[in-house]
């Protein structure tokens, strides 16, 4: 889609991970679903609990609070399995890798993933 935005993230080791910004419900409530173990990492948007019903590869998983402080993050998340951290508002997905990933208690520069005055920042 033409309006779709990504953004890049940095992570320790000055590594940077490119994501596709996923705001829409119908987006987010797909993530990767549908997609190939070459799929481009997705960011949800206004999310805290993500699932991996009716994949057919294992996933990388980083949930994110509104500061990017990061909650939870759980690499190789199965097939048929929820990941949840009420604090979060973004899920970082991507198909799982033995590269680089964001962890746990790391701190993510996110202001460029908020539309000023049009989005609700989570709880």
């Amino acid at each position: 889609m033409s309006n779709e935005k990504h953004v890049e993230i940095g992570c320790t080791g000055n590594e940077r991970i490119r994501f596709r910004v996923l705001r829409s419900w119908r987006s987010r409530l797909r993530g990767l679903l549908g997609t190939s173990a070459q799929a481009e990492p997705v960011v949800l948007m206004n999310c805290w609990s993500i699932h991996t019903f009716g994949m057919h590869y294992p996933i990388d998983v980083a949930l994110v609070g509104a500061d990017g402080s990061v909650l939870a993050s759980v690499r190789g998340v199965p097939p048929g399995r929820v990941i949840s951290e009420r604090r979060a508002c973004l899920a970082f997905e991507r198909p799982a890798s033995e590269r680089r990933w964001i962890g746990a208690g790391e701190q993510l520069k996110v202001d460029a993933l908020w539309r000023r005055g049009r989005e609700r920042i989570c709880k």
